[in-house]
C-alpha cells in the first residue's frame, strides 16, 4: 500500500518549478521615444514634406484690400453729437450691400467677369466702433486682386451717392421752387395790369385789389428766396460732404500660400507627433 507522501509532485527548488514566470513591465512613451527617436520623428518629417509639396503645387489666391472712411475726415465735423455713432452704423450698413446688383455690374463689365463670379470675389467688412471698413477682393494674381477690389471701391461709392441723392430734399425743393417762381411771375403780371387800371380810374376798388396784390407779391417774393436758399444749401451739402471716401487704395495683394503652408505645417507636426510616438512604444515593447 503506498503510502500519501509516494503520491506528492517531486518538488526542486524552494518555490517549484511550476511557478508562473513575470512579464517584462511595458516601456514608456518617454522612454521609447528616445531608445528609437529616429522612428519615432519619421512620421512628422514625412508628413511635413507632404505638406510643404501641397502648398506649392496648388496655385495660391491672392487678397487685395481697400480701406473706406464714412463721413468727413475734419475734426469740426466729428464733433457733432451724434455723427460718430451714426457714421459707424453706417459703415455696417455700407458694408452689407457690397454684393448689390449696382456694386458687382460695373465691375463686371469692366473685367469680363460675371456678377455672380464678382459677388463671390467680393467681401466688406467694418471695423467695430468706428467709420471705417475694408473691402476685400480675390484674384488669381495680384493685379487682378487690386484691380477689383479699387474698381468695387468706387463702384460702392457710387451707389452710395447715388442713394443719397435720391433721398434727399433737392428735388422737393427744386419743385416747389419752380412752382414759387411761376407764381410770383403771375403776380407781377396782375400787379402791373392793376397798376394801370388805377391809373385809369383810382377808385377804392381798384386801388384795394392793387394793394392786395403788392402785399401776395411780397409773400411770393419771400418764399421764393426762400426756397432758393433751400435748394442750394442742399446741393452745397451734397457736393461738399461725400458719405464714403477711400483712405487707402490697394496697391498689392496677399499670398495664401504661406498661410496655407503654416496650417498644413501644424497638422503634419500634430499628426506625426502622435503617430512616430506609437510606432516608438510598439517598437520598444515588441
Amino acid at each position: 500500500m503506498e503510502r500519501p507522501s509516494d503520491v506528492l509532485p517531486e518538488r526542486s527548488g524552494r518555490f517549484g518549478s511550476s511557478a508562473a514566470e513575470v512579464p517584462p513591465p511595458l516601456v514608456g512613451a518617454w522612454s521609447a521615444v528616445r531608445r528609437h527617436w529616429l522612428l519615432a520623428s519619421l512620421p512628422a518629417l514625412l508628413l511635413a514634406l507632404a505638406a510643404v509639396a501641397i502648398a506649392f503645387q496648388r496655385d495660391p489666391a491672392y487678397t487685395a484690400q481697400v480701406r473706406l472712411n464714412v463721413g468727413r475726415l475734419d475734426i469740426g465735423a466729428q464733433s457733432i453729437p451724434g455723427l460718430v455713432q451714426g457714421s459707424q452704423a453706417l459703415a455696417s450698413a455700407y458694408s452689407r450691400v457690397i454684393d448689390a446688383q449696382p456694386v458687382v455690374k460695373p465691375v463686371a463689365a469692366k473685367t469680363g467677369s460675371t456678377p455672380d463670379d464678382v459677388a463671390e470675389r467680393l467681401s466688406a467688412s467694418a471695423i467695430p466702433e468706428s467709420p471705417l471698413l475694408y473691402v476685400e477682393a480675390k484674384g488669381e494674381s495680384a493685379g487682378e486682386a487690386v484691380e477689383m477690389a479699387n474698381l468695387a471701391s468706387a463702384a460702392l461709392i457710387e451707389h452710395v451717392t447715388t442713394l443719397s441723392r435720391a433721398s434727399s430734399d433737392g428735388p422737393r425743393l427744386l419743385r416747389e421752387f419752380r412752382a414759387a417762381s411761376r407764381s410770383f411771375e403771375g403776380l407781377v403780371a396782375k400787379r402791373r395790369r392793376l397798376d394801370a387800371a388805377v391809373e385809369r380810374s383810382p377808385s377804392e376798388r381798384n386801388r384795394g385789389a392793387a394793394e392786395k396784390v403788392r402785399a401776395d407779391l411780397e409773400a411770393a417774393n419771400l418764399r421764393t428766396r426762400t426756397l432758393s436758399s433751400l435748394y442750394q444749401t442742399s446741393q452745397q451739402g451734397q457736393s461738399a460732404t461725400t458719405l464714403l471716401q477711400v483712405l487707402s487704395p490697394a496697391t498689392g495683394a496677399d499670398s495664401d500660400r504661406n498661410s496655407l503652408l503654416q496650417r498644413l505645417l501644424f497638422l503634419a507636426l500634430i499628426a506625426g507627433a502622435a503617430s512616430g510616438v506609437a510606432l516608438a512604444v510598439v517598437r520598444a515593447n515588441r
